[in-house]
């Protein structure tokens, strides 16, 4: 019996231009009555969090920064219960590396994000669409230097998303050597998030990790956790769930990994996989 569920954003529960349905928002609703806990799982910060997401009925936990910060938010008070930091070393290196190479960085704290001109110029070369570029620019906090803010605040960094620049033959512009430096450390890691992106956290931060983290505090047993996603840094919950659905739209290692594939996000696929699994009325759009 599924008693909690998981689900990644963007390019699952999300259409491709950041919106969600009605069907979606209607099917996630019903788990409340269904006495089932939803729980988004976002590569996000916290405030990146569409509101309809966040006024599911019900809705109590969010995995945000692919499991490098979980929070509990109640009526009264909004409370971070989990956080994996990447050294202050290794922002550092990131940083300094980006703007040598002319690679986006954006950093992360816990409930906000950060960018600048300068990684807004790289992502006006990096190829993506017109949603994503909408969605980073109203998400962001604009700094008028990210290095400069880093050095003189010493925020608490728990992922860095990374986008980089393409070249006239469609290469990304850095990203080997960026990946290098990264490999080179045993404290941080990176996944893909999408199109042209990697998110670096700290190797104590992924979403599997989250899921058995808020699975103990809820008793359950991760036989009963539904998770479901569509990238790469998806994997590591489908795996460890009991039952672990990908999208249509997801590649082939995102795939190898799940239970059972659903129609793409363009289709309501998550909604429909939730209704399969949980009893309910499946629709077709």
């Amino acid at each position: 019996m599924i008693k909690i569920i998981f689900a990644d954003l963007d390019g699952t529960l999300l259409k491709d231009d950041k919106t969600v349905s009605d069907f979606t928002l209607d099917t996630l609703n019903g788990l409340y009555h269904k006495g089932i806990v939803f729980i988004p799982a976002t590569g996000r910060n916290l405030g990146g969090i569409p509101e309809g997401i966040r006024k599911v009925k019900g809705v109590r936990y969010f995995l945000t920064a692919n499991g490098a910060a979980i929070f509990e938010v109640r009526e009264d008070r909004t409370e971070c219960i989990y956080e994996a930091l990447i050294p202050d070393d290794a922002v550092r290196d990131i940083i300094a590396l980006s703007r040598k190479l002319g690679v986006m960085a954006d950093p992360f704290e816990a409930d906000k994000a950060y960018t600048d001109s300068f990684n807004l110029a790289v992502l006006e070369k990096a190829g993506v669409s017109e949603a994503v570029m909408d969605y980073i620019k109203s998400n962001r906090v604009i700094l008028d230097s990210v290095p400069d803010y880093y050095t003189k605040a010493r925020p608490h960094i728990n992922k860095i998303t990374m986008n980089f620049a393409l070249d006239e033959e469609g290469r990304p512009v850095g990203k080997e050597e960026v990946l290098r430096y990264i490999g080179s450390r045993s404290d941080i890691t990176a996944v893909t998030g999408g199109a042209n992106n990697i998110e670096v956290t700290s190797v104590r931060a992924t979403k599997g990790g989250a899921v058995r983290f808020l699975a103990e505090r809820l008793g359950a047993d991760m036989g009963d956790i539904m998770c479901i996603g569509d990238s790469e840094n998806d994997i590591s919950m489908l795996k460890a769930a009991g039952t672990g659905v990908c999208m249509k739209n997801s590649d082939a290692k995102v795939i190898a990994a799940a239970d059972f594939v659903a129609d793409s996000n363009e289709e309501d696929g998550a909604a429909k996989a939730i209704l399969k699994y949980t009893g309910g009325e499946e629709r077709c759009i």
